[in-house]
Order: structure tokens, then C-alpha cells, then sequence
């Protein structure tokens, strides 16, 4: 299964959900398995969160998982550190052209992050950065929940803190995540990922 089409077999899902669900699911039909570690000291000015990649095993399964850990840091809030786990986690199922795994590859993944139009040329890396975060949101509040959020009108009837215990999301992005605009570019992003 491809990380589209994982993503796209949560988004039947009527309730958001948290890392470590998404987490147990990935080693139920992929065989890993990701184990979170906060770092007090991650600098959230340059990194949220970054994964450890080990030797890939080559006869894994649900039972005897490929570890991965993710590093989060806790200079955030949880909702933002369940997030970035979240999109972390998804990484774990990058094709090799997708990964990020040598300092010379981060170090242009970063460079090249912050540029706001994606193009052909962008390398696939770099487009994963950029789209993991509407994949990690997408994957929090699959579409089936996000469609009962927005006829439930659900973000007005609740205040900011309640919304971000109950939907796992930090509040900044409640209202984009049940947008018109999120829906596209959620698509945009499942369709590159693979």
C-alpha cells in the first residue's frame, strides 16, 4: 500500500485521529512502527520535530515492527507536537526519492522550503516537506469527519481550547483544515506524494 493510498483509507473516519493511532496502523499494514521522544532542547525556529530512520528490516512485520523514532520538540504545544509526530510518522512511508536523508539534502530542503510555488523542477523532498503538513491535518480529521464539522458548523460552536483537545490540531488551523481551500490542497498533496 502507498502512502496515498493509506492516507486515503483513514479518510472514511467520522472522529479525529491522534498519533499514535495512525502510528498503530502503519505497523498493521506497512510493519512499522514510530515511538515518540521530546527534546526540551529543539529549537522550534529551525526544527518542529525530525525523524530517526534505522537500518530498514527486510523481513518486517505488525509483529516484529521497523523502529522509527520521532523527535519532537516540546517547545511547543501539544497540540502542535501531536501534529508535527503526525506528519513525522507519515514520512515513514516516503519513497527513497522522497526522503530527506543526508545533511547536504536537508540542508537544500531547507533552503528551498520556504518558496511558495512548487514547479517541476522542485525536487520531490522538498515537495514532501512542503505538503506534509496538509497530509498530517488531513490524516488527523480524515474527510468523512471534516464533512460533519462543516455541516455541524462545529468551529463556532466551540471555543479555541476545547477545539484543539477534541480535534488534536492546533486552533491556528481549525477553520483552514474544514475549508473549500483545504480540500484542494489536501488532493494536491495525497496525488504527489507517491
Amino acid at each position: 500500500m502507498s502512502k496515498s493510498e493509506f492516507i486515503r483509507s483513514l479518510q472514511h473516519e467520522e472522529k479525529a485521529l491522534s498519533p499514535f493511532d495512525i502510528s498503530q496502523r502503519i505497523r498493521l499494514k506497512h510493519g512499522c512502527v514510530s515511538t515518540y521522544l521530546g527534546d526540551k532542547y529543539l529549537d522550534i525556529a529551525e526544527y518542529r520535530g525530525y525523524m530517526i530512520r534505522f537500518k530498514e528490516k527486510p523481513n518486517r512485520s505488525p509483529e516484529d515492527p521497523e523502529l522509527y523514532v520521532c523527535v519532537i520538540s516540546l517547545q511547543q504545544t501539544k497540540p502542535w507536537q501531536d501534529l508535527v509526530w503526525t506528519k513525522e510518522i507519515l514520512q515513514i512511508l516516503d519513497g527513497k526519492n522522497h526522503r530527506t536523508d543526508s545533511r547536504e539534502a536537508l540542508g537544500h530542503m531547507l533552503d528551498s522550503r520556504d518558496v511558495q510555488r512548487r514547479s517541476n523542477g522542485t525536487p520531490l523532498n522538498v515537495r514532501a516537506d512542503m505538503n506534509g503538513l496538509a497530509l498530517a491535518l488531513g490524516a488527523t480529521i480524515p474527510k468523512a469527519y471534516r464533512t460533519i464539522l462543516r455541516q455541524q458548523n462545529f468551529i463556532d460552536k466551540h471555543p479555541p481550547a476545547q477545539l484543539e483537545q477534541t480535534l488534536l490540531v492546533p486552533a491556528e488551523f481549525l477553520t483552514w483544515v474544514i475549508s473549500e481551500e483545504f480540500e484542494k490542497n489536501f488532493e494536491t498533496a495525497v496525488h504527489e506524494c507517491d
